[in-house]
């Protein structure tokens, strides 16, 4: 067994979106990292989930969850922990352990709650209370964004310039800097980078 991170979403009104949630599969696979075990897909019609190795280094992954999925709204719970049977899994559904158990508590307790749309269970309640609450101070920012600024976000932490932003976006420079202050990016970027130190600093792994 190895300490996993893995990242369990519920899409919200699934029942309601039914075409785009028909698009997902396409969507999901365009969401790459070398941390991740297996790829994010779908499941049970209205279920995306994904592994990662160690213990939180990638919450990137979780914004990148939400921009592929754009504009379906979705309850991500991270659950931190073992893995089982990851050598002979082909996708996250063929495997279990503690993680597996973490995130699906942490979406039991998402689903009791309106406002909170993220949330991590690693069996620390030290590292919960800290890493919850910069999750959801992320969420609140991330709440109010745009499509446009999505993107610009998107493209720029991609292509690692405003102005290849711009070229990538077919848009002015200046747009794109407009979109991810807008966005307050910079205040986003150091909060996911602040997470791996976290558990770091607090001895989880």
């Amino acid at each position: 067994m190895q300490t996993v991170t893995v990242i369990t979403a519920d899409i919200i009104d699934s029942r309601q979106a039914l075409d785009q949630v028909a698009k997902l599969p396409k969507a999901l696979s365009t969401i790459h990292h070398d941390l991740l075990l297996t790829p994010f897909s779908l499941s049970r019609g209205d279920e995306i989930q994904a592994v990662c190795r160690g213990t939180l280094e990638a919450p990137e992954l979780i914004r990148h969850l939400r921009y592929a999925c754009f504009p379906l709204k979705l309850r991500v719970a991270v659950g931190l922990g073992e893995a089982e049977g990851e050598r002979q899994a082909v996708t996250s559904w063929q495997m279990n352990g503690t993680a597996f158990l973490r995130a699906r508590d942490a979406i039991d307790r998402l689903k009791k709650t309106r406002d909170t749309k993220t949330a991590l269970s690693s069996g620390d309640p030290r590292l919960d209370l800290i890493a919850n609450t910069i999750l959801s101070l992320i969420d609140a920012i991330q709440d109010k964004w745009t499509k446009e600024q999505w993107d610009a976000v998107h493209a720029y932490e991609k292509a690692g310039t405003l102005a290849a932003a711009a070229d990538i976006l077919g848009v002015s420079y200046q747009s794109v800097q407009k979109r991810c202050k807008a966005a307050k990016w910079s205040t986003v970027e150091q909060a996911e980078k602040s997470l791996p130190a976290i558990c770091k600093s607090i001895g989880y792994w």
